[in-house]
């Protein structure tokens, strides 16, 4: 494989960023298992929840932003 060749390295791209937009696609479908599993511990108080949720959501979101 030829790196260098500029239809080669398109290709390349093209399949990581699919790869990305479906990681994303996934993340969104995990997002609201967790978000429905911590909702779900009733003795668990709203702001707690609230607070995992979002410190979930900052780390996959600079999980993403660093693969960019």
């Amino acid at each position: 494989m030829n790196l260098y060749c500029p239809t080669t390295s398109r290709n390349l791209l093209c399949d990581s960023l699919q790869n990305l937009d479906f990681a994303c696609k996934l993340w969104g479908l995990f997002k609201a298992l967790i978000s429905d599993a911590v909702s779900s511990i009733s003795s668990l108080p709203t702001t707690e929840s609230e607070i995992i949720l979002n410190k979930i959501n900052e780390e996959v979101t600079s999980f993403f932003n660093q693969v960019m």
